[in-house]
């Protein structure tokens, strides 16, 4: 058995994630993730692959919501608590540990009423920064550029946000980040282990399980930036006022479809309005064309440092 702290939730788990630090066994596990090969399991599963046209099939529900990857498995979150899973003959290792990692926890922690975006997390002068916006934005390339100029990993593609005392902690996940091809370097190679992950509609990508520079402990929430692209000359960024913020905030939450299709819970919506009354919130707005990572973060640390 493993023990594991993920997104500040203790978990159990009797299958074996490499890019999560393991801890000490603990009696106070929040979340369990387990085999389960029953015949009701099975069942579902072969329902899902005769529905399934994709790579993988969605089905959200407040209690129990699954997951189903082709010529991998199936995958069970139930109300908080359990990830169940089912693996099939000749299963790829490395798409399971995204599956439980960047597929299952994330919704089961979203039945927690966790306030989860979709983003990078980083450190910097001691204080969170998320990274967010729509796929192929630049959040990746950002984020690398960020970790060469002081900053520290926290989180890759998903950040938990909690409410302790009055103030918004980000959550530190696990010392992998995802890195598109084009950002791989030498100095990149220097800073750990990279691995090819399979190939996904956005193209090649690295996973880089890091050898240090990572923060195992929530910090405090200083700013969440909206990156964007367009067709302009050169980096803008300005600061969002107002209830445009929550706007911002909704249309970057993880998985933001489930709540199209299912509604907004009214825990999620109440976070979203503490945080947008609390946190400062950025649209940093890049060049489409042209390299231009190193002006963005120049332009971001610039705002932050009038505060």
């Amino acid at each position: 058995m493993y023990y594991y702290k993920i997104y500040g939730v203790n978990i159990k788990s009797d299958y074996k994630l490499e890019e999560v630090i393991e801890i000490p066994a603990t009696e106070t596990v929040q979340v369990e993730i387990c085999a389960n090969r029953s015949e009701e399991i099975c069942i579902i599963q072969k329902e899902l692959e005769e529905r399934q046209k994709d790579w993988f099939l969605y089905l959200f529900e407040k209690e129990f919501s699954r997951v189903n990857i082709k010529e991998q498995g199936l995958f069970q979150m139930e109300q908080g608590k359990k990830i169940i899973y089912q693996l099939v003959e000749g299963y790829n290792p490395l798409m399971v540990n995204q599956a439980i990692l960047c597929y299952a926890l994330p919704v089961l922690l979203m039945q927690r009423g966790k306030l989860m975006l979709h983003g990078s997390g980083v450190l910097w002068k001691d204080k969170a920064i998320i990274i967010s916006g729509v796929s192929g934005s630049g959040k990746s390339t950002l984020t690398a550029e960020f970790l060469e100029n002081d900053g520290i990993f926290m989180a890759d593609d998903t950040v938990a946000i909690t409410l302790e005392e009055d103030i918004f902690y980000a959550e530190p996940a696990y010392p992998q980040q995802k890195i598109c091809s084009n950002a791989v370097n030498e100095r990149t190679k220097a800073k750990g282990e990279l691995i090819l992950l399979p190939q996904e509609a956005s193209g090649a990508k690295y996973a880089l399980r890091l050898k240090e520079g990572f923060c195992k402990e929530k910090k405090e929430l200083s700013a969440i930036i909206i990156i964007k692209a367009a067709e302009i000359e050169q980096v803008k960024i300005k600061e969002i006022q107002g209830s445009e913020k929550i706007k911002y905030l909704t249309d970057n939450l993880y998985k933001r479809r489930v709540y199209l299709e299912n509604g907004m819970p009214v825990e999620i919506f109440k976070q979203c309005v503490e945080v947008a009354n609390k946190v400062k919130i950025y649209e940093l707005t890049r060049p489409k064309e042209g390299m231009t990572v190193r002006e963005q973060v120049k332009k971001i640390k610039e705002e932050l440092g009038k505060e």
